[in-house]
């Protein structure tokens, strides 16, 4: 397991058994993390301000959905 995936499940119990989220709210934080992690390997994307900028756009294109574009 690399450090990467190691921080996330760390993140995950964190707000798992400290924050005290529910399952649920894990799991959406899980896949939202996911989906950043995976646009930025795929295009081999530094991140920086603009480049999570053009995430949120993206996703907000996407979706047409301004609350799901809000929460990531």
């Amino acid at each position: 397991m690399d450090e990467e995936s190691r921080n996330l499940i760390d993140y995950l119990d964190y707000l798992r058994y400290i924050k005290k989220f529910s399952p649920h709210t894990v799991k959406a934080y899980n896949q939202d993390i996911r989906q950043f992690l995976d646009y930025f390997r795929e295009g081999k994307l530094k991140v920086d301000k603009q480049n999570i900028r053009d995430f949120i756009t993206e996703i907000f294109l996407r979706t047409k959905k301004k609350t799901t574009a809000a929460r990531k």
